[in-house]
């Protein structure tokens, strides 16, 4: 049971940056993550049951509230076997477990090879080993266990650069008509022109930055509008040019007839 690890990881930047999450509302955010702490504790852990009466109580919400959040906050769930199952809270518990399992025999294996002074040694490398195969060191971006590798959004590279969530959200709204990698670009760009700024200066000097970058796409395309209007004018005018012509060398035939 989970009782025995009164403490589990927790990565804001995937839980911010999720797509499941980003639609929730502020209530429905603090009832997901009270069900995330219950289930934890639960058996098996990182389970709660399927039961509305019993997550509703645990969520703190009254039967309407829960009604009208279940199925936003359940979209981060897998139901199996009568519970719902939060894949990622499983995987971190059994990555913690296992680096626990090794811990404890490590030093069981520490005291016997006590004599010969390797205990420590062993343990040292029981544990090396332990991280190697865990995955609850890594930074990784996948809230939910066997999802697909998200595609690249302005959302996902701003959150990359380390500004606020509700920053990014604001700004990837914004500039939604800017490609990711257009983003990537300014945002690189800014970092590499102002070094050593605070995290507040750069997110003013992006903001410009792309914002100026939104104008020249602007006038740039008003130049291009600027440019076909004003070669179909030519066009024109050349083609009435000929049909004077034209029409006066007729006049003179006619007169010389």
């Amino acid at each position: 049971m989970g009782k025995d690890l009164p403490y589990f990881p927790f990565y804001p930047m995937d839980f911010t940056s999720d797509g499941k999450v980003e639609v929730m509302s502020t209530l429905e955010v603090g009832a997901y993550w009270l069900l995330i702490c219950k289930a934890w504790h639960e058996t098996p852990p990182g389970s709660v049951p399927d039961d509305d009466y019993i997550l509703a109580r645990w969520a703190r919400l009254t039967e309407d509230q829960w009604s009208q959040a279940r199925d936003r906050v359940l979209a981060c769930w897998a139901l199996r076997s009568g519970r719902w199952f939060q894949p990622r809270l499983v995987k971190e518990y059994e990555a913690i477990a296992r680096k626990r399992n090794v811990l404890s025999d490590a030093g069981k294996r520490g005291v016997e090879a006590k004599k010969n002074k390797g205990g420590l040694r062993v343990a040292q490398a029981s544990l090396k080993q332990s991280e190697s195969e865990s995955d609850t060191d890594k930074y990784i971006d996948d809230h939910h266990a066997g999802e697909a590798e998200r595609p690249k959004t302005v959302l996902s590279v701003l959150m990359g650069f380390g500004f606020s969530a509700g920053w990014c959200s604001q700004k990837a709204r914004v500039f939604a008509h800017l490609t990711p990698d257009r983003v990537e670009l300014i945002c690189q760009h800014v970092r590499d022109k102002y070094p050593g700024r605070t995290l507040n200066d750069w997110a003013a000097l992006t903001h410009t930055a792309l914002n100026d970058s939104w104008v020249v796409q602007d006038v740039g395309a008003a130049q291009k509008a600027a440019e076909a209007i004003q070669a179909k004018h030519k066009e024109e005018t050349d083609a009435a040019l000929m049909r004077g012509i034209e029409e006066a060398q007729a006049r003179r035939g006619r007169r010389s007839a």
